[in-house]
């Protein structure tokens, strides 16, 4: 198959809350979930290249590569969706630039396999409205619709929501923090489920606040007592000027805060990077 050689991007995601409501009797946890992503020109974005070639490769760069170095190709998310979408691995080279740290809590194998769906659908013409893609993980249906969303059930059951512009910033403490290892200390706190949430259609900038400020995310305490560092990220950005508000992503160990203006972000990037130089941050979001 012959076609010019091409670009996606594939943003962090970010649970700005994260509530668990339930178990399944398959051991997936039901939660609800407003969720928000970084700007797709922003460098909180990994990159997916494709160009055509007699079989299927993965090559793999970037930052957070080395992360990945003794992962088996054919098991990583990437190719797993293709297999899924084309019905084998379909004769094409796929490099990508892995910009966003591993197993973090911002969704980045999710968000990159999400992306490889959407590019592979359009080349092939592929319908991917009726795949089950929470089979390969539960945050691809968020990170296909790639825009703000409620989530619910184990985060296939979304509902878009219209949030404001605001200024984000993303932090991570340079370690990788289990999902599975996150859940399980969890659920051995013998944890009381919340009720399902509602949101409205649209927030302002004040009632996000007020949404995030008011919610928690549940998995933040059990995350912090595999990794204290969390707890210590959290405090720095709660401490910046114009923080109105700082919370873990997903599993983590990634947190973020929401910032009042452009130039509060920007001063506490540069004031946590002076502090802590082997950290990674990112804006991710600005009113602009």
């Amino acid at each position: 198959m012959r076609f010019e050689p091409f670009s996606i991007t594939a943003p962090a995601k970010v649970n700005l809350f994260l509530h668990i409501t339930g178990r399944r009797t398959d051991g997936y946890h039901l939660l609800s979930s407003l969720i928000d992503f970084a700007d797709s020109d922003s460098i909180t974005c990994d990159r997916l290249d494709f160009a055509p070639a007699q079989e299927f490769s993965l090559q793999i760069t970037g930052d957070f590569a080395a992360a990945l170095r003794h992962e088996d190709p054919q098991q990583n998310l990437i190719a797993r969706a293709a297999e899924m979408l084309c019905g084998s691995l379909p004769p094409i080279a796929v490099t990508l630039v892995k910009n966003l740290p591993v197993a973090a809590g911002i969704g980045g194998g999710s968000a990159d396999a999400a992306a490889c769906l959407k590019a592979l659908s359009r080349l092939f013409e592929k319908d991917i409205s009726s795949m089950n893609a929470a089979t390969l993980g539960a945050d691809i249906p968020a990170c296909l619709a790639e825009t703000p969303v409620f989530a619910s059930g184990i985060g296939e059951k979304l509902h878009p929501i219209t949030l404001p512009p605001y200024a984000l910033l993303l932090v991570n403490p340079g370690k990788t923090l289990s999902t599975p290892d996150v859940f399980r200390h969890y659920a051995a706190s013998a944890p009381v489920f919340r009720k399902d949430d509602t949101l409205p259609d649209s927030l302002s900038l004040e009632e996000l606040i007020a949404c995030v400020t008011n919610s928690s995310n549940d998995l933040q305490h059990a995350a912090t007592a595999l990794m204290p560092e969390i707890g210590t990220v959290l405090q720095m950005l709660e401490n910046q000027t114009g923080c109105l508000a700082a919370r873990m992503s997903g599993s983590g160990a990634t947190c973020f805060g929401i910032f009042a203006d452009d130039g509060a972000v920007q001063t506490a990037a540069q004031t946590i990077k002076t502090a802590q130089p082997d950290w990674w941050f990112a804006v991710a979001k600005t009113f602009s």
